[in-house]
């Protein structure tokens, strides 16, 4: 009678530490692992057409926009395409590149020869112009270190004039666009 009185007892005080929930103290080791990757992307520039909010243009895109028809002279006229540039990097150091920005003639199929020309818009403070030329123009800009993320590097903008004299035949025109860069030694 003992043995039973003294087993009911035991489970007794036993039943409740069954059901009880450890937590870890104060003062008592946690161990937590963590595992993080650095993307190799150092630097990418990108562009967009009209909007800033555009999709990003890419390298074999076609951009399409219609020459102006106005009311009021039909003998002259000025279209403007803006190209709006940023980059994303993650670098160490700040770096410097020389971006050169150049168009050819955009040839229409009927024949026709548009001769457009560049000029530069809202540029950063670490870009500026050290090459203009209405087809051609180069700048010096400076990429700053650390996570940047769609920087604003400034608009180039392609610029096509018709005066009174200049007759364009109707249809489509096409031409190109490049973009050359180069680091800074």
């Amino acid at each position: 009678m003992k043995r039973l009185l003294l087993l009911s007892i035991t489970l007794f005080l036993l039943l409740p530490l069954a059901g009880a929930t450890f937590t870890v103290g104060i003062g008592e080791p946690v161990s937590v692992s963590l595992k993080g990757t650095i993307k190799a992307q150092e630097l990418t520039i990108s562009v967009r057409g009209e909007g800033r909010d555009d999709d990003l243009i890419g390298e074999d895109d076609i951009l399409t926009f219609d020459f102006p028809i106005t009311a009021h002279d039909k003998r002259s006229w000025v279209q403007e395409v803006p190209l709006h540039f940023a980059y994303s990097s993650n670098q160490n150091l700040r770096s410097g590149a020389y971006l050169t920005f150049s168009v050819g003639e955009f040839r229409g199929d009927n024949g026709g020869i548009l001769k457009p020309e560049l000029r530069t818009d809202n540029l950063s403070s670490n870009t500026f112009v050290i090459d203009p030329d209405p087809n051609r123009i180069q700048v010096k800009t400076t990429f700053e270190a650390g996570r940047q993320d769609d920087t604003p590097i400034g608009t180039v903008i392609v610029v096509f004039k018709k005066t009174e004299e200049e007759l364009f035949p109707v249809g489509n025109y096409t031409g190109e666009f490049f973009i050359n860069f180069r680091r800074e030694n």
